[in-house]
């Protein structure tokens, strides 16, 4: 609002309290020249280091701060003590919170998972947002920052979508660009164990009565999505050979549920998404007898009914 009257802003602003959105900092950046120094801590570590926004997540220790690492499965975990860590916290056990008493003279074990080195502290995620997808484990806070560097127009946040068959990435934002563009700028940037499989889109970002995110109200909005997409593709199910007879609208019609319409011209309008992306693709494999190339997925043919069409005549023709 003071950037676009006019205001006058001060040269340097210290947040801290939640995550410094990378797209405003990068419009300050551009248009003032405000310094921006983001303050890394919680209220029980109290401030443990600093970072600009614009540098995503490495951070710089401060210097009254002694840490040290342990190893979690395939990560180091850090661990604290500084005159600011809380002598007493609570931790969440066995769906209880308990209060727990910090010996004298101990480090704190953060639940922050990183790696340090001369350049400083680069903070990988918490440990409870690390997950295993298509067979990698996976950052959720470093997919967050990388989607946030795209430069794409609008709020993103990632959560773990949990499922009986694995665990997956759900992708919440506001922004105004299409399903479909945001999709395949995600395909053609993040190597494919970070694409999400789950986009949602609304106008507001949830928020909890302090101001935070809401990351448990956006991830039940994911699930949700991501039960309408299972049960779209349950429905599909009802035709099973594909072979070089089956028409493109049947092919959608077995992922969808419906033959989209002719003014229906994305299929990510007609609910199309990531997750169904890889069916639409086994299938169409299946009709022309050979696999499609993967610089061929990144192409805007995919992504609508007559797109898809006219790929598939130019690759019987090409393959006859």
């Amino acid at each position: 609002m003071a950037l676009s009257q006019g205001n006058q802003l001060p040269k340097r602003v210290i947040v801290s309290g939640m995550k410094f959105p990378v797209p405003l900092a990068r419009e300050l950046r551009e248009k003032t020249e405000i310094s921006i120094i983001e303050i890394y801590g919680s209220t029980e570590t109290g401030g443990m280091g600093y970072r600009d926004p614009l540098r995503q997540n490495r951070f710089q220790f401060l210097p009254n701060l002694e840490f040290q690492f342990q190893t979690v499965e395939e990560n180091e975990e850090l661990l604290v003590k500084s005159p600011f860590v809380s002598k007493q916290y609570y931790s969440l056990q066995a769906s209880e919170w308990v209060l727990s008493i910090l010996p004298p003279n101990s480090y704190y074990a953060t639940g922050d998972l990183g790696e340090y080195s001369d350049l400083g502290f680069y903070l990988l995620g918490r440990k409870d947002r690390i997950i295993k997808h298509k067979g990698k484990r996976v950052s959720l806070d470093r997919i967050e920052s990388e989607i946030l560097g795209l430069g794409l127009e609008g709020q993103f946040y990632c959560v773990p979508v949990h499922h009986e068959t694995g665990d997956t990435i759900g992708l919440f934002t506001d922004s105004l660009l299409p399903i479909d563009t945001i999709y395949q700028t995600l395909r053609s940037e993040l190597p494919s164990s970070h694409v999400p499989r789950v986009i949602v889109k609304q106008n507001e970002i949830p928020k909890l009565p302090n101001g935070k995110t809401d990351y448990s109200k956006i991830s039940s909005f994911c699930y949700e999505e991501f039960l309408r997409l299972q049960t779209l593709k349950d429905k599909g199910k009802n035709i099973q050979n594909i072979n070089s007879e089956t028409t493109i609208p049947e092919i959608l019609e077995s992922i969808l549920g419906s033959v989209p319409k002719p003014d229906q011209h994305f299929i990510y309008d007609c609910g199309m998404d990531s997750i169904l992306f890889s069916e639409l693709i086994l299938k169409l494999e299946k009709k022309i007898g050979h696999q499609i190339p993967e610089e061929d997925k990144q192409t805007g043919y995919l992504f609508s009914l007559s797109g898809l069409e006219e790929y598939v005549r130019e690759k019987l023709y090409l393959l006859e």
